[in-house]
């Protein structure tokens, strides 16, 4: 019967067309992650990638994508493991990303810039 229907239709009847759309189309790819933690600075991240700077408790995370002409902050989200992230989609540019924490909790700056180096897709 389920032949009989995928041939009536031109299509597998019971396909799902989200996998159908990542693995086979190549339409629902998921974006690359680079992910940045205190323990794993990552020194670049490639252009069209998503950049996920991760903590252990709420912040909010002040960056700039141009030297500290202009900056944004944006709050981090939390997850049901504790683990608070902020993503950030890396632009095509020269400049790097810069980033520094405001832990929420504390109301404290973390003192210090973080940078993470742009550089060309599968560079």
């Amino acid at each position: 019967m389920k032949l009989q229907r995928s041939a009536a239709d031109g299509k597998v009847f019971d396909r799902i067309d989200a996998a159908y759309d990542r693995y086979v189309t190549g339409h629902g790819k998921r974006r690359h992650v680079e992910v940045w933690k205190f323990n794993r600075q990552v020194p670049a991240a490639a252009v069209g990638a998503l950049l996920r700077v991760q903590g252990n408790s709420p912040f909010l995370l002040h960056w700039t994508s141009n030297e500290w002409h202009t900056s944004i902050d944006t709050r981090s989200t939390a997850t049901a493991l504790g683990i608070e992230f902020v993503h950030i989609p890396v632009p095509q540019q020269d400049a790097p990303l810069r980033f520094t924490f405001l832990w929420v909790e504390e109301n404290r700056w973390e003192g210090k810039d973080y940078k993470v180096d742009v550089k060309a897709a599968g560079a």
